[in-house]
């Protein structure tokens, strides 16, 4: 077996170059070069590794199959003293090393690139490339996919590709579900989620490895379709369920195409109005005109109660809007996440950039870090040990007019489980509000006129 293996990593190897080209140049784009880009440095990283590494991965599993269906090829591969099954774990081995190899240089040079540009000049880590580095292992599901296919004895190309239907779904599905984060429910709901996930995981693999191996150990053999061997249930399950997909995605297709949806352009709002009664108003619109809009609205407190078209008066009146703040919820796959922008002062080249990261607040300027908010105030060393945020909350506020573009406020409220404090952006100070501790937050703010009111 090891000679096997020695063999194909040899007929691999020539292909690594050529792989390791298109990962490093696919990865690199990914990096953020500006403050200005950088939104979730962890989902650019896994959709980057995702497609370069399953590009790689069904290649090298095609490449280790189509030159050797050949009944000359295959003749030479099959005389060595070794079973059909011992050829194929040699094969996804030698495959599986390859995949490293070639993958490895774009995952240093994300590695370095993060650690040597963070925290000082942007809020990045070298921790970030872990979810890329989850979602790579899983793709590798795409190299017995490949041999799956390569060695499949179906005729019709359509036909032959139908497995890589199914595992792209589930892939899709799952890099969607990890890219998400699971940021709502419980600490226990959020566990449930994860085991739920890694059940996908082990049944795509199981399915994928099973149904590969017996498409080179049997199908290739031509066996009888009556025969006891000539469709395991992972073949079964594994084609029916890309059969099923293709299906579903084709006559959702068909059924989008001949019934037109009109999208909904609908979002609602929680105000309160001069008289200090809480309403819910509904904002409609038509293919996003922000110029024309009908308001209806109704009580907060009665949620049975249908939304009544408003008057001019109405629109007229004096009312204040709820805001809700950014919340701070640390994952793998959110590290750092942006809790606004604000002013610094007239003449600089930015706005102030807020990110949350362990419990504390990044202060950016246009180029480095400015800051790094604590409960103690703004330090300067982001490694000195520092007191830390706890339920960390941030009420950003943009102030806008009719026909005027919004402004960025400079006076953000920081809320936690401590107490409530202010963050003056332009002068980078802390002030503390209120001592006590803050189960609950929500802002109301209108105009310069009418000073925002914090409700706790």
């Amino acid at each position: 077996m090891t000679s096997m293996f020695k063999k194909e990593l040899l007929d691999c190897l020539k292909w690594v170059p050529a792989g390791m080209l298109i990962a490093l140049v696919m990865v690199w784009q990914s990096l953020p070069g500006k403050i200005d880009w950088l939104y979730n440095t962890e989902a650019d990283i896994m959709v980057a590794m995702g497609w370069s590494a399953g590009l790689i991965a069904f290649a090298f599993g095609l490449l280790q199959s189509l030159f050797d269906i050949r009944n000359d090829a295959r003749g030479y591969l099959l005389h060595r003293p070794l079973r059909r099954t011992d050829i194929f774990w040699a094969k996804v081995a030698a495959g599986f090393v390859a995949y490293v190899l070639t993958l490895s240089p774009a995952v240093l040079t994300a590695l370095f690139y993060l650690n040597s540009r963070g925290l000082e000049f942007l809020p990045v880590s070298g921790w970030q490339i872990i979810p890329g580095l989850l979602l790579v292992m899983l793709v590798f599901l795409l190299h017995p996919v490949g041999m799956w296919i390569g060695n499949r004895d179906a005729r019709w190309v359509g036909t032959r590709v139908l497995p890589l239907a199914g595992i792209v779904t589930v892939l899709l599905f799952i890099s969607n579900i990890y890219g998400m984060g699971f940021d709502g429910g419980s600490q226990i709901l959020r566990w449930l989620m994860y085991a739920a996930l890694w059940a996908v995981h082990i049944v795509a693999v199981v399915v994928v490895f099973g149904a590969a191996r017996h498409a080179f150990c049997v199908r290739q053999m031509l066996p009888p379709a009556s025969g006891k061997n000539a469709s395991p249930w992972a073949r079964v399950v594994g084609l029916n369920f890309s059969a099923i997909t293709v299906a579903t995605a084709s006559g959702v297709l068909i059924l989008s195409s001949l019934i037109p949806v009109e999208p909904s352009y609908t979002n609602r709002q929680l105000l309160m109005n001069a008289d200090g009664e809480f309403q819910q108003v509904q904002i409609e619109r038509s293919n996003w005109n922000w110029d024309e809009a009908e308001y209806s609205v109704r009580p907060a407190t009665d949620s049975n109660v249908d939304y009544a078209p408003v008057s001019e008066e109405w629109k007229l009146a004096e009312y204040s809007v709820l805001v809700s703040p950014r919340l701070d919820r640390y994952s793998w796959f959110d590290q750092f996440r942006n809790m606004g922008d604000y002013l610094i002062k007239k003449g600089a080249k930015g706005p102030l950039h807020l990110f949350s990261h362990q419990n504390r607040l990044l202060a950016y300027g246009p180029e480095r870090l400015k800051g790094v908010v604590t409960l103690q105030g703004v330090e300067r060393d982001t490694t000195a040990p520092q007191g830390e945020f706890q339920k960390l909350g941030v009420f950003q506020h943009v102030k806008a007019g009719v026909g005027t573009n919004g402004q960025l406020g400079k006076t953000p409220f920081v809320v936690d489980a401590t107490g409530l404090f202010q963050f003056d952006s332009a002068n980078l100070e802390m002030h503390r509000l209120l001592p006590e501790g803050v189960d609950r937050a929500c802002m109301l703010y209108a105009d310069d006129k009418y000073p925002a009111t914090l409700w706790t």
